[in-house]
């Protein structure tokens, strides 16, 4: 409930900024395999519109994407996005600018919190992934990244 009485308060472009301008940055920089939970902010948003869109942020987006290709972390696909208006989180504009700066390493989540959820919208993920030129999900194994073919 405080989330969503913040959001309203300060308007969807500012919080985004400042919600992008704070945690990612610090979260490439960290000695984890995977940058998660880009979009998760939209997912109980009460804006009218809580899409995240790329040329909505592309100059903030562009340095967060950068960071993940030049520390050669995994970036996160989360399908469970709620109300964020769309499947998964990022979403496929955001996905499609990193492929273009050379990003090609993914990840899957369902973020499963109950059985009946594993695998969640797997189908409509890997389908938007070969779309925009992906051919494998990366797993981190025993500090290894294997590639599995989608």
């Amino acid at each position: 409930m405080l989330f969503s009485r913040i959001h309203a308060r300060q308007g969807k472009a500012r919080r985004l900024q400042r919600l992008f301008s704070g945690g990612f940055g610090e979260s490439v920089r960290a000695h984890h395999d995977i940058v998660a939970h880009i979009g998760y902010c939209s997912r109980n948003a009460v804006y009218a519109d809580p899409k995240i869109r790329y040329e909505d942020f592309s100059e903030i987006l562009d340095r967060i994407l950068y960071r993940i290709v030049e520390k050669d972390k995994i970036l996160e696909i989360n399908t469970s996005s709620k109300t964020a208006g769309s499947p998964f989180l990022p979403d496929t504009d955001i996905l499609r600018r990193y492929y273009e700066m050379g990003g090609r390493k993914v990840s899957y989540a369902s973020d499963a919190h109950d059985p009946s959820r594993i695998m969640e919208k797997r189908d409509i993920v890997v389908a938007a992934l070969k779309k925009i030129g992906f051919s494998c999900l990366s797993v981190p194994d025993c500090g290894k990244i294997l590639q599995i073919e989608i």
